[in-house]
């Protein structure tokens, strides 16, 4: 049998020619050919002339090397981006290649529309969209940062973590699209390389490329991954979040408290411990020099519901001092509807007082104190 490209001999039937690569066609194709070769050879020449006409387009040649250089950058981009202190620098590869990506597949889908595959220059123009899409997600997400860094937080602790929630929360999405388009461009620029290169050695293509259908389950896989993680950390830190907001919020209530026992510490200092009962009470307003005790309801705000101080001599008192208790209320409505409240009592002797949580408080009960 004798190859119909270079002439060699070659076993029967088989597919490749040892000498030339070629692919051999077979049976009567074969018996055509060579009746074709056997009469003026414009067979082979045509077939070789248009495989040497490939290899020397200059547009052709240029996107396939532009692509393996592409490649080679995405493989150091991927290896990067896992190690520690080093992702930033795969970061920046990867806006390399991003922007790189916007020039090289129009030319690629120009060469695809100059060889007549349409479908593959669509393939090529679907890479570049979600190419521009993750340049806009890479946008976005630095301009929220700038945003996030620039906002007065001194309107409120909760104001702060809800937009530091909300910034985590779309930066996570833009994350989990981010790496399945990632995914998806990477093995489809394998395939734009494939296919150029088979058009380079003058081999047709498929006039419909295949439907992508292994990218498809591997981008599948990735997102059921993705949420499944997703799904894994919002149990963790959605009860860690709320507890840690409840003890925030109990915070301000424990503060709150903090600044009424400095002022019952007055009190004590200008009445003298046998003389604390009725004076250093805040059943209505009262006020001496330099300190005052506002009503138990004066003091609400939006987490503290009221704050009670009452004192009793030590004659009055089971310890055999004189106590002001203070208990500051927390509003029901920000602890899942408990009563969430702190009583610290203070025992005064020589006329200085030495606090300490009650163990009756409730916020002991919730572990908020």
């Amino acid at each position: 049998m004798i190859c119909p490209f270079c002439k060699a001999e070659i076993p029967d039937n088989a597919k490749f020619c040892t000498s030339c690569g070629r692919i051999v066609p077979h049976t009567d194709r074969m018996q055509n050919t060579e009746q074709n070769f056997s009469a003026d050879g414009n067979f082979a020449n045509q077939e070789y002339k248009s495989s040497q006409n490939n290899g020397s387009d200059p547009d052709l040649a240029e996107v396939i090397k532009r692509l393996n250089s592409m490649n080679v950058l995405q493989i150091i981009c991927l290896v990067l981006l896992f190690i520690p202190f080093l992702n930033i620098i795969g970061g920046v590869i990867f806006l390399v290649i991003l922007i790189m990506s916007l020039g090289l597949t129009n030319k690629v889908s120009a060469v695809f529309s100059k060889y007549g595959y349409p479908m593959y220059a669509k393939i090529t123009d679907g890479v570049r969209s979600k190419c521009i899409f993750m340049l806009a997600c890479m946008l976005i997400t630095t301009i929220m940062s700038f945003m996030v860094s620039v906002i007065d937080f001194s309107k409120g602790q909760d104001f702060a973590i809800y937009v530091l929630i909300g910034f985590f929360l779309i930066l996570f999405g833009m994350a989990i699209l981010f790496t399945i388009y990632e995914v998806y461009c990477f093995c489809r620029l394998y395939t734009v390389k494939n296919a150029l290169e088979m058009i380079s050695i003058g081999n047709r293509l498929p006039e419909k490329p295949g439907s992508g259908a292994a990218i498809i389950a591997i981008v599948l896989v990735l997102f059921f991954f993705a949420i499944t993680i997703l799904g894994i950390i919002a149990a963790i830190a959605l009860p860690a979040y709320a507890r840690y907001m409840e003890r925030a919020r109990f915070g301000e209530v424990a503060a709150a408290a903090n600044g009424v026992m400095r002022q019952a510490e007055l009190c004590v200092a200008e009445f003298g411990e046998n003389d604390i009962a009725g004076r250093c009470d805040n059943t209505r307003a009262v006020q001496g020099s330099g300190w005052a005790l506002l009503a138990p309801k004066d003091y609400r705000t939006k987490y503290v519901d009221s704050i009670s101080v009452s004192a009793v001599n030590a004659d009055s008192s089971r310890s055999g001092h004189a106590e002001i208790t203070v208990t500051s209320h927390g509003v029901p409505l920000h602890f899942k509807g408990r009563n969430a409240d702190i009583t610290i009592i203070g025992t005064v002797v020589n006329d200085r007082v030495t606090w300490n949580v009650s163990p009756d408080s409730s916020c002991k009960h919730l572990n908020l104190c």
